[in-house]
């Protein structure tokens, strides 16, 4: 059954009819996750982040009566220009600023380009399949975390994995952990 088969059936009749300050936005992003659960259009909610984001985030904004001047989707290209985080517009309107151990620079080198992810922002706060309960900065949201933890592990510097609550685990940072400075200190102190 298509995306369009399963928003027309009733397994996907929520009753929002207007977006609120009364709707509770986490608990939407619920419902329509739990439908694309239930309907197997998606296996977990990280599979809906990667591939189906878009789809996702518009069902949201549609269940919720249509985007407002507060509520609507986004994707990493309208922060950017010219293939480049606009540090100014982060900063100024969004106040954003790079998450820890990261530079505006580091940002541009994480491979994300202007159509990789679609995510809904509500006053100000950014949500997806993966984080319900939304966060001020969208270089948190779990999608572009991955990015961050495979960019500082690749320069060598000691990241966690990305692990989210979900039906199913996501893939793990292929780039192993490396030691830890106090670690391999702890480690010589260990053998000798």
């Amino acid at each position: 059954m298509g995306l369009k088969k399963i928003l027309q059936s009733s397994l996907f009749n929520l009753e929002y009819t207007e977006l609120t300050d009364s709707i509770d936005i986490s608990q939407l992003i619920l419902d329509i996750w739990t439908q694309y659960i239930e309907s197997g259009l998606a296996r977990s909610f990280y599979q809906i982040n990667n591939g189906l984001c878009d789809d996702f985030s518009l069902d949201v904004i549609a269940a919720a009566g249509g985007s407002t001047e507060n509520f609507f989707d986004v994707q990493a290209g309208n922060f950017m220009e010219d293939n480049n985080f606009d540090r100014q517009l982060l900063e100024n309107h969004w106040r954003i600023t790079p998450p820890k151990k990261m530079t505006w620079d580091d940002l541009n080198q994480l491979g994300i380009d202007g159509s990789t992810h679609v995510w809904i922002v509500h006053n100000k706060r950014h949500y997806d399949a993966e984080c319900p309960e939304g966060v001020d900065n969208f270089f948190d949201l779990p999608l572009f975390s991955r990015y961050k933890v495979a960019y500082l592990r690749s320069k060598g510097v000691a990241a966690d994995d990305i692990m989210t609550e979900d039906i199913a685990p996501p893939p793990l940072c292929p780039i192993n952990n490396p030691v830890k400075e106090d670690e391999d200190e702890a480690l010589g102190t260990r053998m000798a």
